[in-house]
């Protein structure tokens, strides 16, 4: 199994979380900069729940996938 930095998963994880938040349509009612710094806090709250599948998407892309 490849090792993957800490800092990497999180990045990704944060990247899983703001791709699912604007595909959600979170916030149709903000625009523009309101809209960014209320998507920003959920990322900032909320990445830890992309965890899993960040790491496994990492491990597959580096072809260490189970």
């Amino acid at each position: 199994m490849t090792l993957i930095r800490d800092e990497l998963i999180e990045a990704e994880a944060r990247a899983m979380m703001r791709a699912a938040i604007e595909k959600s349509g979170w916030y149709s009612s903000l625009q523009g900069i309101a809209r960014q710094r209320r998507i920003e806090k959920d990322i900032d709250l909320h990445w830890h729940l992309m965890l899993p599948q960040a790491r496994e998407r990492l491990e597959q892309r580096n072809g260490g996938g189970a």
